[in-house]
């Protein structure tokens, strides 16, 4: 009982003494360039290879920036690079993928056609898929965890922004 105790004691420290507070800017001046992000016209768009949850009819496909090295006044683009500026900019566990995503696209599978989610500017930080079968209805929802404004007011979408989650259905 003594170890359980401790071990608890020891887990709230822990997460006591971590500290996550983003700074947000707080101006009514500003509001209406809230969401004016500076874009980055070095980065090029990307499509990663689509991604099939199971019991679904969808294909969904991360859309994502790749950023050439930049070495002085010339640019380097390269397949392999030891940086966070290569061509994997999402990872994906069972029904989980994060990473530094932009936008999403979705495929029904007996259809050539595609739409995205959306046409804001944002970056997707992680989104989830859930499925269950409860009674006679069967839920699928994606579960997104989303920066869509510049809270801090520096004209970039990045991880000093609050994020926010937001829920669909699995066709996005």
């Amino acid at each position: 009982m003594k170890k359980i105790f401790v071990i608890a004691l020891l887990f709230g420290l822990l997460t006591s003494c971590y500290e996550s507070n983003p700074k947000v800017v707080y101006n009514d001046q500003l509001d209406s360039l809230a969401n004016q992000v500076l874009v980055d016209t070095l980065a090029i768009k990307v499509a990663g290879l689509p991604i099939h949850f199971d019991n679904t009819n969808y294909l969904i496909h991360p859309i994502g920036k790749y950023k050439p090295t930049v070495n002085g006044r010339k640019a380097f683009m390269s397949s392999y690079s030891s940086s966070s500026s290569g061509m994997v900019f999402f990872y994906k566990s069972k029904n989980s993928v994060s990473g530094d995503i932009d936008n999403l696209k979705f495929q029904h599978i007996d259809s050539s056609g595609f739409y995205q989610l959306t046409d804001n500017q944002l970056k997707i930080r992680e989104f989830s898929f859930i499925g269950k079968k409860h009674n006679s209805c069967d839920v699928k929802v994606l579960i997104y965890s989303i920066t869509d404004k510049d809270t801090n007011r520096d004209k970039r979408l990045d991880d000093d922004d609050i994020e926010s989650l937001y829920i669909s259905d699995v066709d996005g």
